[in-house]
């Protein structure tokens, strides 16, 4: 096996290859190796940026995975979401109530993770709970747009 050792030198602008028997052969640089190993590190930015899901996708992805798992509930899958499908909205009200006081918790603490954490947890759960209604997170984007800009008695439902 061929051991390689690139030595580039500024003053004389060369590559030295060294083998296991210690032998040196220099090559010389051309002047467009630069551009070259950029090009190839753009190239595999912009492949590690196609493979990668954008932050504004991951909630979809996430929804995408729980109806999934809601369509697979009745079938020997074993996943916890398929689970709480299983239960019932009772139980997945169960989880959003004790997500929710883990979250207040957290908040209380001040610990960023913690709350990162438990409200990463409370969102999860809410989401597991708007699949059970039949409600997409398109339907939550929509409300949410229809709401910029406005005063709540402007929107609100409650009143």
């Amino acid at each position: 096996v061929l051991a390689l050792f690139i030595a580039a030198t500024e003053s004389s602008k060369r590559f030295s290859i060294l083998s296991k028997q210690s032998s040196i052969v220099t090559l010389a640089i051309f002047d467009f190796l630069p551009q070259v190993i950029m090009y190839i590190v753009n190239v595999m930015d912009e492949n590690k940026i196609a493979n990668r899901i954008s932050k504004a996708d991951i909630i979809n992805k996430v929804f995408d995975t729980i109806q999934e798992r809601k369509k697979n509930q009745n079938s020997d899958d074993s996943s916890y979401v398929s689970s709480l499908f299983r239960d019932g909205l009772e139980k997945i009200h169960e989880k959003i109530d004790e997500e929710a006081a883990e979250s207040i918790e957290a908040s209380q603490n001040g610990d960023k993770e913690k709350i990162i954490y438990e409200y990463t947890d409370l969102l999860f759960h809410m989401m597991v709970g708007l699949s059970f209604q039949n409600i997409t997170m398109e339907d939550i984007y929509s409300e949410l747009e229809r709401r910029i800009g406005k005063k709540k008695t402007d929107y609100t439902l409650d009143e």
